[in-house]
C-alpha cells in the first residue's frame, strides 16, 4: 500500500468503499490503509455505460442516464475496498457531468 500511496497521492482516482459507495477526486491522504481523504470529490450515485468501476476508471459513463453528485471540497472515506487511477478521458467525462440533485 505504501508504494501505491506515494505513486498516486495528488492524482485523480476512483474509490469504492464498503458503506459510502463510489467516489472520485484527488487523493490527498491515507489516514490508515482503509481510510483516505479526497479533495474536490464527487460521488457516483448511479451509472450507465460501464459494466463495472474498472471501466468507469478507463472511459467514464453515459451522461444522460448517470447520476454524479455535487462536488465537495474534501471528504474522508472509510472502509475503502478499491482505489483505481482515473484516465484523463474518464476524469474529463465525469467532471463534465451535470450535478445530480433533488432540487
Amino acid at each position: 500500500m505504501e508504494n501505491f500511496s506515494k505513486k498516486h497521492l495528488g492524482k485523480n482516482v476512483l474509490v469504492r468503499s464498503y458503506g459510502a459507495g463510489v467516489h472520485f477526486g484527488e487523493l490527498v491522504e491515507f489516514v490508515t490503509p482503509t481510510i483516505i481523504v479526497l479533495k474536490n470529490s464527487r460521488m457516483i450515485h448511479y451509472w450507465d455505460g460501464a459494466a463495472a468501476i474498472n471501466e468507469i476508471a478507463k472511459t467514464g459513463v453515459i451522461n444522460n442516464n448517470s447520476r454524479v453528485t455535487v462536488p465537495v471540497d474534501e471528504v474522508y472515506i472509510s472502509q475503502v475496498l478499491e482505489i483505481i487511477p482515473l484516465s484523463e478521458t474518464s476524469f474529463n467525462n465525469l467532471n463534465s457531468m451535470k450535478a445530480w440533485t433533488r432540487n
